[in-house]
C-alpha cells in the first residue's frame, strides 16, 4: 500500500524501500548498488568494498571515534575473501536487484557476457516462479519478486556462500 501511495505522488523506488522523486536519487545507491563501484564506508559499522575486499568498520562508536582520533579509521572489523570473477558478477546482479532490474547492456559492458549465458538455470527458475520479466534490454522483478527479492539474491550466492 505504502508503495502505491508513493507512485502516486511521483516518488519511485530507487532501492529496497529508499523511494525519490525523478533527479534526486541518492549518488550512493547509483555507485555502490547500480554500478557496482568501489566504495569507501565511513562511520561506525560501515560498509566498504575496495580491491575485491568488502569490510566493515567497527560497529562500537567510541571504539571507531577511538580509531579516528588514532588515525586507525579504515581497520576492519570484518573482512571478507577476496571477490573472483564470479562473485564479482553475482554481487552486481544483486546489487542491481536493489532497485529491481538489471540492464543486460550494463552488464555486458562490464562483463563481456550476458547475464542470462551466466546463469542461465537461475533466469529460468526465476521466470516460471513470475518473480522475474525478461526481455532484450533487461531483467526486471516482478511485483511478487519485489516481495520475495531477499531469497532471489540467495540464488545468486556461490555455493561456499549458500551453505554458510
Amino acid at each position: 500500500w505504502t508503495c502505491e501511495q508513493l507512485e502516486k505522488y511521483n516518488y519511485s523506488e530507487q532501492v529496497r524501500g529508499i523511494f525519490c522523486h525523478p533527479g534526486h536519487q541518492q549518488q550512493y545507491v547509483l555507485l555502490s548498488c547500480n554500478k557496482s563501484c568501489e566504495i569507501i564506508g565511513l562511520g561506525a559499522g560501515a560498509f566498504a568494498f575496495i580491491n575485491g575486499y568488502q569490510f566493515q568498520i567497527t560497529k562500537e562508536t567510541e571504539l571507531y571515534k577511538e580509531q579516528v582520533r588514532s588515525r586507525l579509521f579504515f581497520e576492519a572489523d570484518r573482512l571478507s575473501r577476496r571477490s573472483t570473477h564470479q562473485n564479482l558478477m553475482e554481487r552486481y546482479i544483486i546489487h542491481n536487484f536493489y532497485s529491481a532490474v538489471l540492464y543486460r547492456q550494463d552488464f555486458y559492458h562490464r562483463f563481456g557476457q550476458d547475464p542470462l549465458a551466466v546463469f542461465p538455470q537461475v533466469f529460468l527458475k526465476l521466470k516460471k516462479h513470475d518473480l522475474v520479466t525478461i526481455d532484450d534490454a533487461e531483467i526486471r522483478l516482478t511485483r511478487l519478486g519485489k516481495k520475495w527479492r531477499r531469497n532471489i539474491y540467495y540464488e545468486f550466492h556461490s555455493p561456499e556462500f549458500k551453505s554458510l
